[in-house]
């Protein structure tokens, strides 16, 4: 969205705020997201949960283990938590996307569907397989997401996980497999905010041994995008770029 943390602050100044016309739109006070944005993350508490570390790529698990140790180094305290919850996940963030989605293109769906492409074909087609008990249950599962994070954050600021677990792949010539494994491999980690509503804030974190950039996510709690952006900032001041893992 913006090639630096503070374009971002600038960015959300602007666009924050009440719309009357949307009724997902909050009535909070608004804060200036660019104030303060050098506090840095002395004493800020991350934890990271365990659901984060499994299924990671090689170089994503190094680039990862020294972005904790960097983040340490700059006064934050880490420590590994459990959120059992984010185990429903997968399916709750399956049937809720690929069921909205295909609601949302279904008069397509029928007319046009050679338009799309194979690979968002084939997942927009599975989600007009969603039955309502399915629906409900992946709400079921959802709420009980938010509710699980919002207990983790009374004991934690912010927290932390790869952005995906994989790097990015070459292109190959079987690409529609490709891109849904893709999917298969990464919905689990970017969906957790998505359902929730949660904040979250991606930054790179070094390059890998192809010479391409590996993100992670600070994730924070609803309203709590000044805090993010804060820490997000003393990261980036620390150049992430220059860590790069060898051939």
């Amino acid at each position: 969205m913006a090639r630096s943390v503070s374009d971002l602050a600038l960015m959300l100044d602007v666009m924050a705020g009440f719309d009357a016309d949307d009724p997902a739109s909050l009535h909070v006070p608004i804060p200036n997201y660019t104030e303060d944005l050098n506090k840095g993350m002395r004493g800020v508490k991350i934890g990271i949960p365990k659901y984060y570390l499994e299924g990671l790529e090689s170089d994503v698990e190094k680039l990862f283990k020294n972005a904790i140790t960097t983040l340490k180094g700059l006064g934050a305290e880490l420590i590994e938590i459990e959120i059992p919850e984010l185990s429903m996940a997968t399916f709750s963030g399956y049937v809720t996307v690929s069921g909205e989605a295909s609601t949302f293109h279904y008069e397509w769906l029928q007319t046009h569907v050679e338009d799309y492409g194979a690979d968002n074909r084939i997942f927009l087609l599975s989600g007009t397989l969603t039955n309502t008990p399915q629906y409900v249950k992946a709400q079921q599962a959802r709420r009980k997401m938010v509710e699980a994070f919002h207990n983790a954050f009374k004991d934690i600021d912010i927290l932390l996980g790869p952005t995906i677990p994989i790097t990015t792949p070459a292109f190959a010539q079987n690409w529609v497999d490709q891109n849904l494994e893709v999917i298969r491999r990464c919905l689990p980690f970017t969906v957790p905010v998505n359902l929730t509503g949660l904040p979250s804030l991606a930054v790179p974190m070094g390059f890998d041994q192809k010479g391409l950039p590996v993100g992670m996510q600070f994730i924070g709690n609803h309203l709590s995008e000044k805090q993010l952006l804060q820490v997000g900032y003393a990261w980036e001041r620390i150049n992430p770029f220059r860590f790069r893992i060898a051939d």
